[in-house]
């Protein structure tokens, strides 16, 4: 392995596509055992950058029945953020209804009771058991709402900029999946992954279609489909998107799409779904097929590859293999 890299290194143009075939081989092959780390010095893409496998590392493991144990309606019965958040909130301000009802005289000035508010429902959250980000947040909602009700701005401005937001954001309190865009980098970092015969590729919350109208000029033998569910978001992807025949843009919750007829899926969520995704991946994929998720590890299995992808914010793709399931074979 370390004579390709060095030859790859020496051969020029013959060296990129001999690495290039290397790494569509190791993800091609069923029979891999080992996991391989493309550093961001050793990877190419189109624009003639490096590429070669490193040493492996130790065995990993597949992603198989076996190898995972979350459930995924464990994962539903978690509390919503929204409501812990509206919980935590409630707490703090009827606490401070009792203060103000048996102290009025400490608790006068508005500005107190919003940072006494804030105060509270950050201790509230910390009680949750919350991310920390929550504690900030709860800390400077109350003064952000009372800073902006000094202003001499019309409320209905307020009514449009949350409408606004809502069609681009949508429910994120619910999916937990903030807008993630995919750049150039990551696109051609996971063009080498694809399958080298015809395929359906879907991307579960595509925002704005760019990583798919890419990986579908580049691949026209191949089927991409996105998924995405912020109404003006996907409205986006749909209306860029509606030139390239090899692609369909659809708005829907991809938690209730089947993954099997799809040879690789892609996903950019973020941690708190990513044992849901596990889950939705272990019951609905097919044998040989492959999961690449941008940036955040699946609990419960080891990534076959993981791929250093070279661009600024350092994006790592972790692939999985789905093994052991007893579905078929890789979908062509």
């Amino acid at each position: 392995m370390r004579t390709q890299h060095a030859s790859a290194e020496r051969g020029g143009e013959r060296g990129l596509h001999h690495s290039r075939s290397i790494v569509r081989e190791v993800f091609a092959s069923t029979s891999l055992t080992q996991r391989f780390i493309l550093s961001p010095a050793s990877r190419h893409n189109r624009s003639g950058e490096r590429a070669a496998i490193d040493q492996p590392c130790p065995a990993a493991r597949r992603l198989s029945a076996e190898t995972l144990s979350m459930d995924d309606e464990e994962v539903k019965r978690r509390t919503p953020p929204l409501v812990a958040a509206v919980t935590a909130q409630g707490v703090a301000a009827a606490f401070l209804f009792l203060a103000t009802t048996f102290w009025p005289q400490g608790l006068e000035a508005p500005f107190l009771l919003v940072f006494a508010q804030g105060l509270l429902a950050a201790a509230v959250s910390a009680a949750q058991h919350a991310p920390r980000w929550w504690w900030l947040i709860h800390a400077l909602f109350p003064m952000a709402i009372y800073g902006a009700l000094q202003l001499p701005i019309d409320p209905v401005w307020y009514l449009i900029a949350f409408i606004f937001t809502l069609a681009i954001f949508w429910r994120t309190d619910v999916s937990r999946v903030p807008l993630f865009l995919s750049n150039k980098p990551t696109a051609e970092a996971l063009l080498q992954l694809l399958p080298a015969h015809a395929a359906q590729i879907i991307d579960l919350g595509c925002g704005d279609g760019g990583l798919l109208r890419h990986l579908a000029r580049a691949r026209p033998d191949c089927r991409f489909v996105g998924i995405e569910h912020a109404p003006l978001t996907w409205a986006w992807a749909a209306l860029a998107s509606r030139k390239q025949p090899n692609l369909s843009i659809r708005r829907g919750d991809f938690w209730r799409e089947s993954l099997a007829p799809y040879a690789l899926v892609y996903a950019f969520l973020s941690p708190e779904p990513m044992p849901r995704l596990i889950a939705h991946a272990r019951k609905t994929m097919t044998d040989g097929s492959l999961l690449v998720s941008n940036s955040f590890m699946a609990p419960g299995a080891e990534p076959e590859a993981v791929i250093d992808v070279d661009d600024r914010r350092q994006t790592r793709l972790y692939c999985y293999r789905m093994l052991g399931l007893g579905r078929g074979k890789v979908p062509a």
